[in-house]
């Protein structure tokens, strides 16, 4: 089950210019899990303020977005339609399973893909570290 595991350099470029400025720095100094919280998180700039808890909270956002990518990828049956997507590509690209999961997250939470992605791409940096078997056993 290597359909969501890509290289580093794979994912990252796949972040826009002003992304990359803005998260790269992050991912070095704090980390995905943590990098991908605070561009969640009003003070980001991303124009995600309205998907935390709280004001400064991130977190039940971020939870429930991982909650909802772990069941995509992992086969929870609401999902089916969109692993079969990616599933029937032979050779499945980033982008490809990037834009997937994207749209499918966007309409679970009522967002644009676009806002998604960036967050989508470092929960998928952060599957590739440890493998989908184990990122589905947790």
């Amino acid at each position: 089950m290597n359909e969501f595991i890509f290289s580093d350099k794979e994912l990252l470029e796949l972040l826009k210019p002003y992304q990359q400025k803005t998260l790269l720095p992050l991912i070095e100094s704090v980390g995905e899990e943590e990098a991908a919280k605070i561009w969640l998180s009003p003070e980001s700039g991303s124009q995600s303020s309205c998907f935390g808890g709280g004001e400064n909270q991130s977190d039940p956002y971020f939870d429930r977005l991982i909650e909802e990518i772990r069941k995509l990828i992992c086969g929870d049956e609401k999902y089916q339609e969109d692993r079969e997507k990616i599933l029937e590509k032979t050779n499945t690209s980033a982008i490809f399973v990037v834009g997937i999961i994207s749209a499918a997250m966007g309409d679970v939470f009522g967002v644009t893909p676009a806002l998604l992605t960036p967050v989508v791409i470092l929960i998928l940096k952060m599957i590739s570290k440890v493998g989908t078997n184990a990122w589905c056993a947790v």
